[in-house]
């Protein structure tokens, strides 16, 4: 069995970011779990830690629109979930990751697809 993700953290801070994200949602855990499992086993932990850290930051950042709670979770997978694509080589595409996540329902292609327009965010491997 997998450690907890907040293991993988140096920082205290950060692991107090990532524990009040899996409070709110609890979905966080195995989301983030499922796709840090199909990453190359090379990989360091420091580096997945940045990769989820940089996905909590993305979570919390305020925009110029404003986002509910659902979308602000659509920027956390998408930020987590190019990471994962960005070290597979393409070899796994985004619709299969969000698949494979296991996404609450509401968290649908559509919103994640409606949350990037909004934000102009890239998704790789689309």
């Amino acid at each position: 069995m997998m450690n907890k993700m907040k293991t993988y953290f140096l920082r205290k801070e950060d692991c107090n970011a990532y524990d009040s994200l899996t409070l709110i949602w609890p979905c966080v855990e195995p989301i983030t779990q499922t796709l840090i499992s199909l990453l190359p086993c090379d990989l360091t932990k420091g580096r997945v830690a940045d990769a989820v850290q940089s996905s909590v930051t993305a979570y919390n950042q305020q925009t110029d629109c404003p986002l509910n709670d659902w979308e602000r979770l659509a920027v956390y997978f998408i930020t987590l979930a190019n990471f994962v694509t960005e070290h597979l080589g393409g070899k796994m595409g985004f619709t299969e990751l969000a698949t494979t996540s296991k996404l609450p329902r509401r968290l649908n292609s559509e919103l994640i697809n409606a949350v990037a327009d909004k934000l102009a965010l890239r998704i790789l491997h689309a």
